[in-house]
């Protein structure tokens, strides 16, 4: 069964007449070469089409991983291909850094995916989503260090404050910008007769984050509200926030971060 985005060379070593499986209704013609099946993914299609193959934080949006708020479809291309797209849903990576892979592909190596992604977004995004591929093992330590080594030296510092222990990307947007103001966090920090939070500060202050797609059953909302009232009954202080807190309102949610913290811990 054939299945995907296929290369004309792909079907040929499967035994297949391209001509005939387009015939059939088996496959659909994209451009010279390049054949898709009934199941092949929208992005790949689409980055076929644009010569390029998929990237970025599309590449890690595709495997699990946070995505910022960043509906556009990142692709790369090879350096030789100066073709331009005026489609606004698409961005366009062009690099050299990291080697290129042999053969027809459309999808990054999880290398140039990563070098596209840091070289793309801001330094808060970035954290996130490396965190979150971290975290969900779509990439180890090794690897992540020795794709840095190849980056300008500006994003070398970057490397610090990755942190796989986080699971959702507002707990990485939040402690990546208070590291930004000289506050240090401590994710997914385990507090006897609590559990784990999200943040933990100075070990008295707690920020928990609710994520984009955060648990709405009454369940879950009274066992939140329950390990909030025990830690703070353990003498800790318990800020949560939603996601759009983060993500669209940070200033105000920094601001009453800092603010408690200038306040000190209520006993």
């Amino acid at each position: 069964m054939l299945t995907g985005v296929l290369h004309l060379s792909r079907l040929r070593a499967l035994g297949v007449d391209p001509r005939a499986a387009v015939r059939n209704g088996t496959l659909t013609r994209l451009r010279p070469g390049w054949f898709a099946a009934a199941d092949a993914r929208a992005d790949q299609q689409q980055a076929v089409l644009h010569a390029g193959f998929v990237s970025c934080v599309s590449f890690f949006d595709a495997r699990g991983a946070y995505r910022p708020e960043d509906d556009r479809l990142h692709l790369g291309v090879h350096s030789s291909n100066r073709a331009r797209t005026t489609d606004p849903g698409v961005v366009v990576h062009w690099s050299r850094r990291i080697p290129m892979p042999t053969g027809p592909a459309v999808v990054a190596s999880t290398e140039r995916a990563l070098e596209h992604l840091l070289l793309c977004q801001p330094s808060d995004e970035s954290v996130a989503v490396v965190d979150s591929a971290l975290h969900r093992g779509i990439i180890g330590p090794g690897l992540l260090a020795g794709t840095m080594a190849l980056l300008p030296a500006r994003l070398h510092p970057l490397l610090s404050a990755f942190d796989g222990r986080a699971e959702s990307g507002i707990e990485s947007l939040t402690r990546f910008r208070l590291l930004a103001c000289g506050v240090g966090c401590r994710p997914q920090a385990e507090i006897p007769g609590v559990g784990r939070v999200d943040l933990l500060i100075d070990d008295w202050l707690v920020i928990e984050l609710d994520g984009r797609r955060w648990h709405t059953a009454a369940e879950a909302f009274t066992r939140d509200r329950r390990r909030d009232a025990a830690a703070v009954l353990s003498g800790y202080t318990v800020l949560r926030f939603s996601y759009a807190d983060v993500v669209h309102d940070w200033a105000r949610t920094s601001t009453v971060i800092l603010g408690t913290m200038a306040r000190g811990r209520t006993r």
